[in-house]
Order: structure tokens, then C-alpha cells, then sequence
């Protein structure tokens, strides 16, 4: 099963498992009806889960947008270099993935493709109103994230951002 964290279906692990012989001590052995519920929430899981988590710093006074925080599903080291943003104007920040693929646990070379995202403003405006954020897929690793008041004015923001 090679190519996480490609999407995967619960028959990628494998046919359904059957005991060979019955469980004796449920206590230390795990039966088939056991692994089997696991694959299936693995398998489930797996289709709906974020593949990235960022938490971004933005500097309206400065102009400059930096990611604190960076975790995804395909570098679990932390190794690879965090994601640059730039403001293109106040609340607009574009974003792109600095890698076209990555090496999965079998040492193949995997496309990254991201499917979409998920903005969340960390704070309020001047006014106390609340933010709200939102991802436009720009191509097949990039994108623009606009977090905007009502009545569609777009401010500055720290945000997180998940992406699939």
C-alpha cells in the first residue's frame, strides 16, 4: 500500500480478515472483527481527514504574512520548508507549495495535489465583527486566501489554515 497520504479505500488494506481459529483470550489477542473495524475507520478516516495544518502570523503594519506553525500529513519530521505567502493587498494572501511531489514510505515519487481549503481567522476586527475566511484554488498546489468583514471588505488577519 503504497503512497500515503493519497487517499485510500478500505480495500487498499487488504480482503476482509476471518478468524482461523477463535480468539481464546480476548484480553491479549485481537480477533478479525477487531482489525476489520479498524480498517474500515482507517479507510474512513483517511478519505475525510486534512492533509495540512498552518497557523499564519500577519503583519498588517509590515505587510509581511509568516507561517508559525506547519504540520503535513507527508512530512511527519517537520523537514520540509514552510509555505511563503504574499499579501497582495489588505485580508488577500497567495500561497504555493514549495514541492511538486514527495517520496511516500516506498520511496516512489508522488504528484501532490491539494483538493481544497479550509480558512479560519484567529481574531476580530476593529469593529468586533467577526471574520470570515475563505481558500480560492488557483492551480494544483496554490491558492488565495481572502478573510473579509461583512459587506465584503477585505481586512488583515492571523488565520489557520487546513487544506485537503
Amino acid at each position: 500500500m503504497s503512497g500515503f497520504p493519497n487517499r485510500i479505500a478500505r480495500s487498499s488494506l487488504g480482503p476482509t480478515l476471518e478468524d482461523k481459529f477463535p480468539v481464546v483470550n480476548p484480553k491479549h489477542d485481537l480477533g478479525a472483527k477487531q482489525f476489520n473495524l479498524l480498517f474500515h475507520q482507517v479507510g474512513g478516516m483517511n478519505l475525510v481527514s486534512a492533509r495540512g495544518l498552518l497557523s499564519v502570523d500577519v503583519n498588517s503594519s509590515t505587510g509581511t504574512v509568516t507561517t508559525i506553525y506547519q504540520g503535513i500529513a507527508w512530512d511527519p519530521e517537520g523537514s520540509l520548508p514552510k509555505i511563503i505567502w504574499t499579501r497582495t493587498e489588505a485580508g488577500v494572501y497567495s500561497w504555493s507549495l514549495p514541492q511538486t511531489s514527495y517520496k511516500d514510505e516506498s520511496d516512489n515519487d508522488i504528484i501532490v495535489e491539494i483538493l481544497g481549503g479550509s480558512v479560519l481567522p484567529q481574531q476580530l476586527a476593529d469593529s468586533q465583527y467577526v471574520l470570515t475566511g475563505q481558500n480560492v484554488k488557483t492551480g494544483l498546489r496554490s491558492g488565495e486566501v481572502h478573510i473579509v468583514i461583512s459587506g465584503n471588505f477585505h481586512v488583515d488577519s492571523d488565520f489557520l489554515f487546513l487544506f485537503w
